[in-house]
């Protein structure tokens, strides 16, 4: 049985986890199937649950995270449950909790955590519609109704302007690499057979 046959079979069990293991350790021959493993690792993906949380990432759009986990962790942290890329957010600078409703609370960041511009101390109810910061250039807004809290982020998210700089010298680093391949005179060796088959 073939990894892929492996992760045919998971999947129609349900064994979600299992048939991504079997997909990203697939044996892959063509670059038509290069294509194809990487459209069903995508969609994979996008609709796995782990942890009480799902992921719906949509091209051009943004990102949708559900959770019914009992608390959500937010944080600079690749491990948190809404992980965030703003400057002054600690690994893991917060989190909202559920009991009697939805609270708010500061993990002792070092930037602290603000709600309605004043600094938060202990834990604090999100009631109504709101918004709260997470150091000083992440801000998210909230609306808790019929015992559901929706987050959106106004600044601080994945595509915020430190992955646009990343990106740009990226893509600068690039350009400076192509243009130097360009201007390199090719070794000496070359240019004599060059010439060699230039003279017949």
């Amino acid at each position: 049985m073939t990894r892929f046959d492996s992760y045919q079979t998971n999947m129609r069990v349900g064994r979600r986890d299992a048939a991504r293991t079997d997909l990203v350790r697939a044996d892959i021959a063509g670059a038509a199937q290069v294509g194809e493993y990487r459209r069903l690792l995508y969609h994979l993906d996008t609709a796995l649950l782990t942890a009480g949380k799902v992921e719906l990432k949509r091209r051009g759009k943004p990102l949708i995270v559900a959770c019914a986990a009992p608390k959500i962790v937010l944080g600079r942290d690749a491990l948190c449950d809404l992980p965030l890329r703003a400057g002054g957010v600690s690994r893991q600078h917060a989190e909202i909790d559920r009991g009697d409703g939805f609270h708010l609370r500061d993990l002792d960041s070092r930037n602290g955590t603000t709600i309605g511009g004043l600094p938060l101390v202990g834990r604090v109810p999100l009631a109504d519609a709101g918004r709260f910061g997470l150091g000083d250039e992440c801000s998210i807004d909230f609306e808790a109704k019929d015992g559901i809290l929706i987050l959106r982020i106004a600044n601080g998210s994945r595509s915020g302007r430190l992955a646009r700089r990343r990106r740009r010298r990226r893509q600068a680093r690039a350009r400076d690499r192509r243009d130097r391949a360009r201007d390199r005179v090719p070794p000496r060796a070359n240019r004599c057979s060059a010439a060699a088959t230039c003279a017949m």
